[in-house]
Formats: C-alpha cells, structure tokens, sequence
C-alpha cells in the first residue's frame, strides 16, 4: 500500500529538485565520506558505507543492513551507527537508487521486489553466505520487508522506523503509471520543476515536517547535497512510473521476528495508516514515541538505539 501523504510529498519534492538536478552538478562526489565504497551490481553503481566492530574476535557474526527512506542516504543513520557499532555489530549502510550517490539510471526497474532482490545481490557481492539484521525506515522498511519474505533464512531480525508497508504487491503497472511514463509527460513534469527556485530553505522546510522540529544546518546541506546530484530528478519520475513488479509479495508472509519504532506525530507515514498491515504481521513488536515525527531514529536516536539494541539482543 502506498501512503498518500507521502506521495504527496515525494511529488513536492520532485518539483523542487528536478531543475536543480538538470543545471547544478554536486561537488566531488568520488568519495562522500570517508568510509564511501562503490560496487557495479548488475551495470548499476551502488554507494555504501562500512562500519567494522574493532575487536574482530567478540563482534557479532551477524551483520546490520541499513536502508534508508524516500530522499533520504547513508546519511539518515548517522546518529545510530556508532552506537550500534559499539555494541559489537559491523554495519553497511547504503544508498537505494537513484538516491544518495547510487546510480540514476532510468532503466532500473524501482518496484520493492526488484529493489528487494537486487539488494540481496549486493549484499552477496560484498559479504556472502551471511546473515542480516534489517533496518528499513519508510520507504526502506517496504524494502526490507520484502527482503525478508523472498530471502527469510537470510534475516535475523527486522527494524522497521515509520515503514511504509505494502498489503500486497501484484506485477503490473497501473493505468496512472502508465500514463505518467508517457515520455511528453515525463518531460513537461521535469519542465514545470524548473518553475521553482532551488533554495536550501526547500529542504530545510521538508526536513521539518519530517523531523516535527527543525533540523540543523549539517542535517539540511546532508540532505541538500545528494539530492544536487544530476539525473536525480527524472530517476525519482521513473522510479515511481516505471516500477513494475514481477511477483506476488504478500505481507501475510512476512515471519521474521520485528521491532516498529513510530513517532506519534508522524504525518508522512502516519501509524494508525499502516496500522490494518500490521496487524496481519506475526512476530512485531510495535513502540511508538511521544511528541517526536517522522523519522525517530534522527530526533531521538538516544532512545531508538537502545530500543535497537536491547530488541537485537533478546534471545
């Protein structure tokens, strides 16, 4: 099920990033961070971040994957990965195209089994016969979920952070997609972003909406400079036109033992909204924070990590 606020939103930002993207390129984006790492993975360059546990002997066999939310990056987990580190995991974090600074490719077919399914060849690539904890906020936590029903003998655990969960997922692309993927469409839809002035007070404001505070200046230019990366706006077009899923995926399968962590005030991906999902899922434990929105792990990382952590480690 997609959420229609967050449709919504991802329209909105769609328009203010699409001029951006066609006449401003980003500044050297070889390595973001320190830690940057890139893999081709089917012809598609993907973007991830490692963090290893020092003492190699006492940490954990098991790996922390993290995925991250509509227009989000590695960048969204950057509170939460040094405590989860410390407590003995290592850590990939990595960016789910066209997002962060993954590839853009139009090409890429972005419905949740196929993201779902390429994500696991990744995680193939770079770590083999290893299995995972998955942490998915919002739209990533539609990701690992159907990580989880295609691969369960893989998954450990499952976090999910205000996901946005689908009931069921059938192949096939709507009418409205279809439509929307007509190229003059596509076309005059990058065009009327250009309308719009690129200012970093756009992002600034998004990312108060989210966080139900205003986030800092690091938080703004972390969001703000990925989203600078050109081909990022008509990626984002077809990433929502041209997904096409090529199986059933039933959230009814989903078996893996999960933790949701939900801001009462979220309005992006609000709980009583997914609420009829996840009542489906067996195995879910469900906390939800007081006063905080969209994107917990951020604004009350302190909280969120030990709730992670003592989910993680209950036997």
């Amino acid at each position: 099920m997609q959420n229609i606020l967050l449709a919504k939103r991802f329209f909105l930002l769609l328009l203010i990033v699409a001029s951006y993207s066609n006449i401003c390129r980003a500044k050297d984006t070889a390595t973001p961070y320190t830690n940057s790492k890139f893999i081709e993975i089917d012809g598609f360059k993907i973007h991830y971040r490692t963090w290893m546990y020092n003492d190699i002997v006492s940490s954990k066999e098991i790996w922390i994957l993290l995925v991250h939310g509509f227009a989000g990056s590695t960048y969204s987990w950057e509170k939460n990965v040094k405590c989860l580190n410390d407590a003995g995991y290592n850590i990939i974090a990595v960016d789910v195209p066209p997002f962060g600074y993954s590839h853009k490719n139009i090409g890429f077919n972005h419905a949740v089994d196929n993201r779902a399914d390429f994500l696991w060849k990744f995680l193939e690539e770079i770590k083999p016969d290893t299995h995972w904890h998955l942490f998915g906020h919002s739209m990533g936590g539609g990701i690992v979920a159907a990580m989880s029903i295609l691969n369960p003998k893989k998954v450990e655990k499952v976090v999910f952070v205000a996901p946005a969960l689908f009931n069921k997922v059938t192949p096939g692309r709507s009418l409205k997609q279809r439509l929307l993927a007509f190229s003059p469409i596509e076309w005059t839809m990058a065009k009327v972003g250009k309308l719009f002035l690129i200012r970093k007070s756009r992002i600034e404001k998004m990312l108060e909406t989210a966080y139900g505070r205003a986030g800092t200046s690091e938080d703004v230019t972390a969001y703000y400079e990925p989203l600078k990366q050109k081909g990022t706006a008509r990626a984002i077009i077809s990433a929502t036109t041209r997904a096409n899923p090529k199986q059933t995926l039933s959230i009814a399968n989903f078996k893996s033992e999960a933790l949701a962590v939900w801001g009462t005030e979220d309005t992006w991906v609000p709980f009583v909204d997914i609420k009829p999902i996840t009542d489906k899922m067996d195995n879910l434990s469900i906390v939800l924070i007081k006063n905080t929105g969209h994107n917990p792990m951020e604004t009350d990382s302190k909280l969120f990590n030990r709730l992670a952590i003592e989910f993680l480690e209950l036997e």
